[in-house]
């Protein structure tokens, strides 16, 4: 062959490897990177509504903050029977207003955002109402919405005619109903709280700027209205308020329970997330454009595969320097042991550099290969877990047989399953993980291999805790509050019929802490009810509960063995020790206090009836006298 054209067929020939490794180096990247891409845009979405969700839970938590603080207004016994006299005709509209107006105004003073309290008797006739701020500052806007108002869901007033409000320009309206002792509804309170601290809120936990909305949907109305995000005069995440503005959405996906979805608004894709807020009625749904949120990943992407091309590149034109002088020989076998070297390199970087923890089992989950990336996350050498069952580093007891029945089901019939399981560290640490196992199987279709990859997800589990134990404490004492003892009492008269064991329930308020309050200050109130709570606390065991129900009103829930004994001589203990004085910096005030004991099930069979009992007798104690306890009637 002459040497022009010899050399012209090796030129063709380099040109051709050149291009066909550059296509393979494409496509093999392309082949590694897009399992990848999808898994962490799963997560993303994932993690972001676990955000969107952990956002709606900090604002329900705020909306039950305002359902307790109805619950207390509502709930106070005096109240309660000048409003059964006056619906027995007992008392006059104007003896029941007289009465009532001032201890609205002093029920107030429970929350500096709420602005009006409006108390309606069964007829749906205004019994009394008491403003925080001036009624002119209100408005008609006010006064026309007040009657249209739901009294029994979650609403909301605006009070401003134009489309765009500041938050304090609308009102958030919750209804309370006022029970008879029979527990027949004899009234309802509305309470009206400035919707700035909601705001607040959302503003704190806004990621995304004023690039994310908030919806705030009625499922069952056209009512709605969005929070939008504005930087203005230097501040970030600025609030503003649209009301019953347009929805970019079908509320469909309202009323079908879809929990995240993707809609195209305008030019650019949006991703919802739909979560429920603390009253059914009402959903909150979390607007956000794709772009920004995958943002981070598209630019990671680009750049991985922008190193891997330029690698490629580079790589491609080192071997046709090489193996330019025995091309003629080695052309063909050259090729193949690149092309695999860079496919087995990748693969292996992949799973030894990746920050994703990921382990090989086989279908008995024998460990048969493990990344670094695991090892650290158990704080164990990688050494170590080679051979070793995966169950034995698994926290079995928050694993179910049930839950392994399902991932074998799952694994069976979809070759992949993605959950929660928790394993230990070396250090005893349980540590959670969002896990995803999937399958290999062999020609005849049988599992011969799990791939196992970890999401540490300990930060999440925290902030979820956090946001958990917030909404079940008081933020004064440090006790349980109104939901968290509804909750222990619940499950406590549950266990207790199932033990077919006596459960005793203590009610206990304050005798003479208003004079308190309005002689020294509401902060002085303050200290001595976390003095009474530190006086409970030394006078029960480590496994009774003690709750702040509201005001000056303590609950203390006891089990275990002779419980009605212990009730009792609790009861006494109490009204001894509260009627020794207490030292509020230099000030030295007498208190006292009436208690009422009910058990179960000698008084009531469900935890509700308990709790009503125990207030009826607390009462019967303030009837008869003030500092004693009296025992719930059979």
């Amino acid at each position: 062959m002459p040497r022009q054209a010899f050399k012209h067929y090796q030129n063709l020939l380099l040109r051709r490897a050149v291009i066909g490794m550059l296509v393979i180096g494409v496509v093999a990247s392309l082949a590694t990177l897009a399992p990848f891409y999808h898994q962490i845009q799963t997560y993303i979405t994932d993690l972001n509504h676990a955000y969107a969700d952990a956002q709606a839970q900090a604002i329900s938590a705020e909306v039950r903050r305002y359902q307790d603080i109805g619950q207390q207004v509502s709930s106070r016994s005096e109240i309660r029977v000048q409003l059964e006299a006056y619906i027995q005709e007992q008392r006059s509209l104007d003896e029941i207003q007289a009465f009532t107006q001032p201890r609205l105004a002093d029920a107030g003073k429970a929350s500096a955002d709420l602005i009006a309290l409006v108390r309606f008797g069964r007829d749906g006739e205004i019994v009394a109402e008491h403003y925080f701020t001036s009624s002119e500052k209100l408005g008609d806007q006010f006064n026309e919405q007040l009657l249209r108002v739901s009294r029994e869901h979650l609403d909301f007033i605006f009070l401003h005619t134009g489309q765009q409000l500041s938050p304090e320009q609308l009102l958030i309206s919750v209804p309370s109903i006022i029970e008879a002792s029979s527990g027949e509804g004899i009234g309802t309170d509305l309470l009206f709280f400035s919707a700035e601290s909601l705001a607040k809120v959302a503003a704190e936990m806004n990621r995304f700027g004023e690039h994310m909305a908030l919806y705030f949907v009625n499922s069952g109305q056209t009512h709605n209205f969005h929070l939008a995000y504005v930087n203005r005069e230097g501040q970030r995440n600025d609030v503003i308020v649209n009301r019953d503005s347009e929805l970019p959405f079908d509320r469909q996906i309202l009323r079908s329970g879809v929990s995240s979805s993707v809609i195209n608004w305008g030019s650019e894709e949006h991703s919802l997330f739909v979560v429920p807020l603390a009253d059914e009625s009402w959903k909150m749904v979390v607007s956000v454009p794709s772009y920004e949120l995958y943002r981070s990943l598209y630019q990671s992407v680009l750049a991985v595969f922008a190193a891997i091309l330029i690698a490629i590149i580079l790589g491609t034109f080192a071997v046709r320097r090489t193996i330019s002088p025995i091309l003629n020989e080695l052309t063909r076998s050259a090729d193949q042991l690149v092309i695999k070297n860079q496919q087995l390199k990748l693969a292996g970087q992949v799973f030894e550099n990746t920050h994703e923890a990921i382990v090989i089992t086989d279908a008995e989950l024998n460990i048969l290969q493990v990344n670094r990336a695991f090892a650290h996350l158990l704080d164990v050498s990688v050494h170590a877990l080679v051979n070793q069952n995966l169950k034995k580093l698994m926290v079995m007891d928050k694993i179910s047989q049930q839950l392994e029945r399902r991932i074998i089901r799952t694994l069976t019939t979809n070759d992949v399953w993605q959950g929660e399981l928790w394993y230990r560290a070396s250090d005893g640490r349980a540590i959670p993980a969002l896990q995803t196992i999937s399958t290999i199987r062999d020609a005849n279709n049988k599992v011969t291999q799990l791939i196992h990859i970890f999401n540490d997800i300990t930060e999440q589990k925290d902030s979820e805790n956090r946001i958990k134990r917030k909404v079940i404490t008081d933020g004064l004492t440090g006790l349980a509050n109104r939901e968290g003892l509804l909750q222990t009492l619940e499950a406590a008269v549950a266990k207790a019929k199932a033990d077919e064991v006596e459960l005793a329930l203590i009610f206990m308020d304050l005798d003479n802490f208003k004079p308190v309050n309005d002689s020294h200050g509401h902060q002085v109130g303050d200290i001595l009810l976390k003095l009474v709570a530190q006086r409970l606390l030394g006078l029960v065991r480590k496994n009774d509960m003690v709750a702040r129900l509201g005001g000056d009103e303590f609950v203390i829930v006891l089990q275990g063995k002779d419980v009605e004994s212990r009730a009792l001589e609790l009861a006494a203990a109490l009204v001894t020790k509260l009627q020794q004085p207490f030292r509020l910096n230099d000030i030295l005030v007498t208190v006292g206090a009436s208690v009422g004991v009910a058990l179960y099930p000698r008084h009531a069979e469900n935890y509700k009836d308990l709790l009503n009992h125990a207030d009826l007798a607390m009462y019967q104690a303030k009837q008869t006298g003030r500092n004693r306890y009296c025992v719930a009637e059979k």
